[in-house]
């Protein structure tokens, strides 16, 4: 990581993964989520993986911007000093938000909202942090059928980026 160069740089981290493909975003959403994000004055958008995930990330059309980076994370260390220097955290991973409010960090984080079981997900394992912004996704399903956060609203994710 320290070959990254990011001291004193304005950097934003997008973990677009969480432990399930619905709550994970396709290629087509991280695409969209880091032209919105790059619009804003980044010095960096860093994309953050798993081994499995970075090869995907290096086929999106934003991978040749020189502003991306795309980093394969080791552990949860490497990802606590990623956060640690970052200006804006953007998740739908409790983990990852967990890291940015105990480093006190600006966050959007992207939830599902699941009939019932709101106040588990966003008030037990959300951010609990005024620095932070809940974006839900809202879907109409079937029982026995889950949310799935590539439904989320760009506009409304535009929005938030334009209020930080």
């Amino acid at each position: 990581l320290k070959s990254l160069d990011l001291e004193n740089k304005k950097y934003c981290v997008f973990n677009p993964y969480a432990a399930s493909k619905h709550r994970s975003f396709s290629s087509e959403n991280i695409e969209k989520i880091s032209k919105i994000i790059l619009e804003k004055n980044y010095e960096n958008l860093i994309l953050i993986g798993s081994k499995d995930k970075i090869e995907e990330l290096k086929k999106l059309d934003i991978s040749k911007e020189n502003k991306v980076k795309i980093i394969e994370t080791k552990g949860m260390s490497e990802v606590a000093e990623l956060i640690k220097g970052a200006d804006l955290i953007v998740s739908p991973d409790t983990s990852i938000v967990h890291l940015g409010k105990a480093f006190d960090k600006k966050m959007i984080c992207i939830y599902r909202k699941e009939l019932g079981k709101e106040d588990k997900n966003s008030i037990l394992w959300g951010p609990n942090s005024e620095k932070a912004k809940i974006i839900f996704v809202e879907e109409k399903i079937k029982d026995g059928e889950e949310i799935d956060i590539n439904h989320l609203n760009l506009d409304e994710f535009k929005k938030e980026m334009e209020r930080i």
